[in-house]
């Protein structure tokens, strides 16, 4: 079993834990479900979002990490002995189960240390030690969202990995909480974002309608007529005069078709994949 020390990064254990709190509480002021940071490559997103629909149905364990390896790593070459693999996720999870009382952001800390350190897996152990512990801090509730990118690649140190874990774990945390800062700085984008469409839509609209339209808006950047009419219990006739006003302001855009027309809320999409 690794031994460690927290006492030598306590104060950064606080950091880190309060900066995923603001997280939290700012990814629901917004409402919105896409990546907290952007992401250049929209394939990656479709993965996270295929994930997330894995990870909500199973608790954190060797089978659900099977499940998000081969998710975001489709390379059929990569898992050349997947029962050696197995067996590598089964005694890492096994070891945090043991930690029950450590701080969850130690814990993912030692699940990352676990995976690079590993023998077993030999290919993209950088990025399948980042998604699993994203999804880790995700299932124990540090995260609203498993939409949070981290990039660990520039910890490629042998010294590092095999050396003092106390260093590795410092590391790990001063990345964690710098990509939550980064986080912050982008969800308070999107709340004045939110501000200011909501401003202007409701000098159409009545409150508290305006406001509920923007909330659907901002949780389905794309969506059709009929799933506002659902979601918000609209009529046919009410959702069109609405669909009218947010075009009319250009907030969002509708596709081409003639039926079933497709509507995109851009400013929030075009923040995703800047």
């Amino acid at each position: 079993m690794i031994t460690y020390n927290t006492n030598t990064f306590s104060s950064l254990i606080d950091e880190t834990s309060f900066c995923l709190g603001e997280v939290n509480r700012l990814s629901f002021m917004t409402g919105a479900i896409f990546p907290l940071i952007p992401h250049h490559d929209k394939s990656l997103l479709l993965k996270y979002i295929t994930c997330k629909l894995i990870a909500d149905a199973s608790a954190f364990d060797v089978e659900l990490c099977s499940s998000i390896i081969k998710v975001f790593l489709d390379d059929k070459n990569l898992l050349e002995n997947p029962s050696n693999l197995r067996e590598s996720l089964l005694t890492i999870v096994k070891e945090l189960d043991i930690l029950s009382d450590e701080s969850i952001v130690v814990k993912a800390a030692l699940l990352h240390h676990s995976i690079v350190s590993s023998t077993i897996i030999t290919n993209n152990k950088y990025q399948i030690a980042d998604i699993l512990s994203v999804f880790y801090l995700y299932k124990s509730h540090r995260l609203p969202l498993p939409y949070f990118y981290i990039d660990s690649s520039f910890i490629n140190n042998e010294k590092l990995i095999l050396g003092d874990v106390n260093n590795y774990i410092l590391l790990f945390l001063s990345l964690l909480c710098e990509s939550a800062k980064k986080h912050l700085v982008h969800l308070e984008k999107v709340i004045e974002l939110k501000s200011e469409i909501l401003s202007i839509v409701s000098k159409f609209i009545n409150r508290p309608q305006s406001g509920k339209i923007i909330d659907f808006i901002f949780s389905t950047p794309i969506f059709t007529a009929e799933e506002m009419s659902k979601a918000l219990e609209l009529t046919r006739g009410q959702v069109i005069r609405h669909l009218h006003v947010l075009e009319g302001c250009g907030i969002i855009k509708g596709d081409d078709k003639q039926r079933k027309r497709t509507f995109y809320f851009k400013r929030l999409l075009n923040m995703c994949f800047e």
